[in-house]
């Protein structure tokens, strides 16, 4: 007989997880009480504060099932980051300002503040520092 028959199946994806609704009433206690808490900060509570031993995946299948996970912000682009060229009709119209880090071995990182004219792409003015403060964007 094959050695993969001797092993308990596990169990199927598509079956219903069945919780203890004691554990449930109790995670919801504590989402009640902490309402900013993760899944890993409650596991922590439960399995460390509380003495339950309880695994990180049964607290994860918990939340996921009954739609208790914080709301996180959805990350949207900033106005101006379309990566679209910034066009201007004349010199000296629009700047456009970029810092780039720059490693300098043992010194640590420099930083590079530039000032570009965004109708001819020339720079006109920038700063070299190992310290990368708006003083020395401004000096630029």
């Amino acid at each position: 007989m094959p050695r993969a028959r001797l092993r308990p199946r596990r169990q199927c994806p598509g079956r219903p997880v069945l919780f203890d609704e004691t554990l449930a009433s109790r995670v919801h206690a504590l989402i009640l009480e902490h309402p900013t808490f993760g899944y890993r900060r409650i596991w922590a509570m439960l399995r460390f504060k509380l003495g339950l031993p309880v695994n990180l995946k049964v607290v994860y299948r918990l939340f996921r099932l009954k739609g208790w996970f914080v709301h996180q912000r959805v990350k949207s682009a900033r106005p101006r980051a379309q990566s679209r060229r910034s066009r201007t009709s004349r010199s000296n119209e629009r700047w456009a300002m970029d810092v780039t880090h720059i490693d300098c071995g043992r010194d640590g990182w420099g930083h590079l503040a530039a000032i570009i004219d965004c109708h001819d792409r020339e720079i006109i003015g920038y700063e070299f520092a190992l310290r990368g403060r708006a003083r020395e964007a401004e000096r630029a």
